[in-house]
């Protein structure tokens, strides 16, 4: 479609007779910056649909909205029609008439992006004159066009593939008009209210082989993670760890207090006890460790954080004391519903409870909505038991005793985090917490004070992810330091040889 650009007298043109430089202006064809003075928009015809533009910069102060809008900007539209200036620049023109008898300028279509341009202080924009329509046929336009814009609707699995590569690429998770939820929504994996395939994927627990490769104090960068090897009651090791930075959410499985063998599994499975709160601890002790331990993690949320801590029924109450006792506002508590029961005496247990509680100052980040972008969301959850790892159907856990569906955990970011917020969880376990992290774009600090499932965090995590995780100290890989241990094993264990 031809276009001219008018040089009228009420325009702010540059000396020349170009569009003024200008942060909003759009590239303009070099035979359109030649293009002759004109005063009347030229046509190819009346009922030429093909019929050249006219286009006018005009002053912003010279143009008027309609006195009649009929159709009102939907609550943030024009917040967002900023956003979308700032970042492309002012794209679209504005349709508008000439007032009758008047030097000014009545806008058609763009009563938004006249506003929105206003807001970023404007002082001309690219406009289109539709002064050869008869007046009967602009009211019939804006009409037309204002409808239009209800039409169609989104091809959502194109949507999500088209969103999924942009994020590929690369940059921020931001585009404006949509929402970050919605734009999550698009993007995640279903979920149904907590309804979850009963072969929910599992990142596979890997067998160990060789040594032991981490050590107390290791630090190690996983791409956008770290993950520390040493104890949740150390107070100054997450502020360390964050640098400053305050953690958007917590979710954490602490220990129970239950014995793992004859409790969380059988007798003969040959899981060794964890470290600490393994059923050694008196309530009191547990409570107290409970109190220390979430009190850190309470202490690095910023306010309006989100903390998911996992309980048993035995320890609910304890649960939800220390979430008192620490300021900490109890939003709900979830039920996680499982396939299958697991270990019990008069009843066999079939549920955990993950107490929700956000800290004081400001609100939470909600991204359900009340299922507004279709993610339906209770506080009943449903996800199969972690059965990575498994020779068969029966055999669950074989890694780490009480692993989580990373799908759990996944959605629970989803609900209350951002893209790039920070995630923290001080009892990571087996790494579940990293790798959802990781699946829904944001940054887990994690702490273990168990070696063993440190290294199987990391293998997990290389795993799914290809990368290589890097011993923050010296820059060795794991497979390096893993070198290095089995050698020293090698040599230790020569050693002993002669000396027997």
């Amino acid at each position: 479609m031809p276009v001219t650009f008018l040089n009228l007298p009420n325009t702010l043109n540059a000396p020349d007779g170009s569009p003024p430089s200008s942060a909003y202006a759009v590239n303009h064809p070099t035979d359109a910056m030649a293009a002759p003075n004109v005063t009347d928009n030229p046509t190819h015809g009346q009922n030429d649909p093909f019929r050249t533009l006219a286009i006018a910069w005009l002053a912003v102060q010279l143009i008027d909205a309609a006195p009649r809008r009929v159709r009102r900007a939907m609550k943030g539209q024009e917040d967002a029609v900023v956003r979308a200036i700032e970042r492309y620049g002012f794209r679209v023109p504005i349709l508008v008439r000439k007032k009758t008898g008047s030097t000014r300028y009545e806008v058609v279509d763009g009563h938004t992006r006249l506003a929105a341009a206003r807001r970023l202080g404007a002082d001309s924009l690219p406009c289109i004159l539709v002064d050869d329509l008869p007046e009967i046929e602009i009211r019939r336009l804006r009409l037309s066009l204002n409808k239009l814009q209800e039409t169609g609707d989104w091809d959502r699995d194109a949507l999500s593939l088209e969103i999924g590569e942009i994020l590929e690429i690369g940059g921020d998770f931001q585009i404006p008009g949509f929402e970050l939820a919605e734009l999550e929504a698009l993007c995640a994996e279903p979920a149904d209210g907590g309804q979850a395939n009963p072969d929910d994927d599992m990142a596979p627990l890997l067998e160990r082989t060789g040594p032991v490769v981490t050590q107390p104090g290791d630090l190690w960068v996983l791409g956008d993670h770290k993950l520390f090897c040493g104890s949740a009651r150390d107070d100054a090791l997450l502020t360390a760890l964050l640098g400053g930075r305050a953690a958007a959410a917590v979710f954490t499985d602490p220990p129970y207090n239950v014995k793992i063998n004859g409790h969380v599994r059988g007798k003969d499975q040959g899981f060794e006890e964890f470290a600490e709160a393994s059923g050694e601890m008196s309530d009191v002790a547990f409570t107290a460790f409970l109190l220390e331990t979430l009190g850190n993690m309470s202490a690095a949320l910023r306010p309006g954080g989100v903390i998911f801590a996992c309980i048993d029924w035995r320890h609910v109450g304890a649960m939800t004391g220390v979430l008192e006792t620490l300021g900490l506002e109890l939003l709900n508590i979830c039920v996680w519903v499982k396939t299958n029961p697991g270990m019990g005496s008069l009843y066999r247990s079939q549920h955990e409870f993950v107490t929700v509680a956000r800290k004081p100052g400001a609100s939470h980040t909600n991204n359900v909505q009340l299922g507004k972008f279709g993610r339906t969301r209770s506080n009943v959850w449903h996800y199969a038991g972690a059965t990575g790892g498994r020779v068969d159907s029966d055999d669950v856990f074989c890694a780490h005793p009480t692993v989580k569906p990373i799908r759990l955990v996944m959605d629970a970011l989803l609900d209350v985090t951002e893209p790039g917020d920070l995630v923290v969880d001080l009892f990571l376990g087996s790494g579940t917490t990293l790798l959802a992290a990781e699946r829904t774009r944001r940054r887990c600090v994690g702490v273990e004070i168990e070696p063993r499932y440190v290294d199987l965090s990391i293998r997990r995590w290389q795993e799914m992810t290809g990368g290589r995780a890097i011993l923050a100290v010296n820059g060795e890989t794991f497979e390096e330091r893993a070198a290095t241990r089995r050698q020293e094993s090698a040599d230790t264990i020569a050693y002993l040889a002669e000396d027997f």
